[in-house]
């Protein structure tokens, strides 16, 4: 920065006082180092006592305070209080938390008002006739001032978005570039405080929304958030781009869904369509540990027939379910992962998962594990699985055998039964997730499926019998 250049900004902020002296390079600053764009006199007639001249310094951008900043009286070139946009009498001129006063210092000089100064020069008399006369007078003159400035500006300021924009809002319908020009026109003229540059930004947003799908459903979801939401939002937008945040997000939504599905039909005591939660099991695989996260398991129809051929072609849903076993007690399962060979080919199945669902009611202890064990011994036995094949056998029910609801190994530690509570299941759900189950839980999209997060948080209160007062009589 040049000396000039530091004079010219330190001539915008500190020459109120005439009694206080900058020098820079032995030069002192005066107004002459202000250039004539920041620069503006007036003269303000107040009949019959004078004229005070108006000394009005603008610094092009509005400052954090209105420090350096307001109305300063001057008498005989001497400084009458202090400068304030706050009169002496206590009237506010101008609002502090307004643009304007953290952009311009103006100084008064009225000579004329000598006799009308109190004896400390802390201010005027209050009731001196030449004082309230002038200050009537420069007070007026003040606001036209600043309401034509700010006119302008706004005009300059509306001129210079349309030019800037002219090609994307020619792509607009006529009637999407009315509810543009007029959004333009609302935004500089309704709130002074925001800079040129950032009613751009938010006019060429606009403008996109006017040519996509959605229109203005984000300006109202915008509209609806709390400012402390609005700064969260502007940081995630910070750390993702939009695309990556939908993909995570899409991931989430779809197994916290997932879950509060499988939380419902689990906890519903008189479900007769254990089958219907195969399809769920087919998607959360990922519930039972890490290993099995694998896109690569899919449902093994060939190995549901081998078992299905075990308990007949006629049993219930045998026809309508062809993914699964329908069982007398519940349903199975079947998800394997190719193995692979040298040369890349496929060469049997590395690992097989069996998802065995019970009826509620049915606790899970060795008769369960025995079934499971049965079903992999055929399979076996066809061929399907082989030593290079590892098994893992999942039986879920609503309890667990105290006396023998462990965990049992089979053939030489290769295949593995886990018997799992449905509780234990979706605790397990949720725990995989991070948490976010109970930190998510009035998210939209619960909410819009009619679904209270709250409520999946808490197991139902049983409903008491009724109350047969007759029966407690006679006990």
């Amino acid at each position: 920065m040049t000396a000039e250049e530091a004079r010219e900004i330190i001539g915008t902020r500190f020459l109120a006082d005439p009694n206080f002296s900058v020098v820079i390079d032995g030069a002192r600053v005066t107004f002459d180092d202000v250039s004539p764009q920041r620069l503006k006199e007036v003269d303000v007639a107040v009949p019959p006592y004078g004229t005070a001249h108006l000394t009005i310094v603008d610094t092009l951008k509005a400052e954090r305070t209105t420090r350096q900043h307001g109305i300063a009286w001057r008498v005989n070139n001497r400084l009458v209080g202090t400068p304030s946009w706050i009169a002496f009498d206590q009237e506010r001129v101008l609002d502090g938390r307004k643009t304007e006063a953290k952009r311009y210092q103006i100084i008064v000089e009225a000579d004329f008002l000598e006799d009308s100064v109190l004896h400390d020069w802390t201010a005027f008399i209050p009731e001196s006739e030449s004082w309230l006369a002038t200050r009537a007078a420069v007070h007026e003159a003040i606001q036209e001032y600043l309401s034509a400035s700010a006119a302008e500006r706004r005009q300059e300021a509306k001129e210079s978005v349309r030019e800037n924009l002219s090609d994307s809002v020619s792509k607009l319908s006529p009637m999407g570039r009315s509810h543009w020009n007029e959004f333009v026109d609302k935004v500089v003229d309704s709130c002074p405080s925001i800079s040129t540059d950032e009613v751009q930004q938010v006019a060429s947003i606009l403008a996109n929304l006017e040519l996509s799908k959605s229109k203005y459903g984000l300006v109202q979801r915008l509209h609806q958030m709390k400012p402390g939401d609005l700064d969260e939002l502007n940081q995630i937008l910070v750390d993702w781009n939009v695309k990556s945040a939908k993909i995570a997000l899409d991931e989430i939504q779809s197994r916290l869904k997932l879950i509060e599905e499988l939380d419902l039909k689990l906890r519903d005591k008189n479900s007769d369509e254990v089958g219907d939660l195969q399809p769920l099991f087919d998607r959360s695989l990922w519930v039972f540990g890490p290993e099995f996260e694998s896109l690569e398991f899919t449902s093994n129809k060939g190995m549901t027939e081998v078992i299905r051929s075990i308990f007949g072609s006629n049993v219930k849903g045998s026809r309508l379910r062809p993914d699964f076993v329908m069982l007398p007690d519940g349903s199975a399962g079947f998800y394997s992962r190719d193995l692979y060979d040298a040369g890349h080919e496929v060469s049997g199945v590395a690992r097989l998962v069996v998802a065995e669902i019970k009826k509620p009611g049915v606790p899970i202890g060795s008769t369960q594990k025995d079934q499971a064990w049965k079903y992999v011994i055929e399979l076996i036995k066809k061929g399907f699985v082989t030593k290079a094949t590892n098994v893992t056998c999942f039986v879920l029910g609503s309890t667990l055998d105290e006396t023998d609801g462990g965990e049992r190994k089979e053939w030489e530690d290769r295949v593995i039964i886990r018997p799992m509570s449905y509780s234990t299941f979706i605790q397990r759900a949720s725990a995989r997730m991070l948490g976010l189950r109970d930190k998510l839980k009035d998210t939209p999209f619960l909410k819009e499926q009619g679904i209270e997060g709250a409520a999946f948080l808490e197991p139902p209160i049983p409903r008491q019998s009724k109350f047969n007062l007759r029966d407690q009589v006679r006990a």
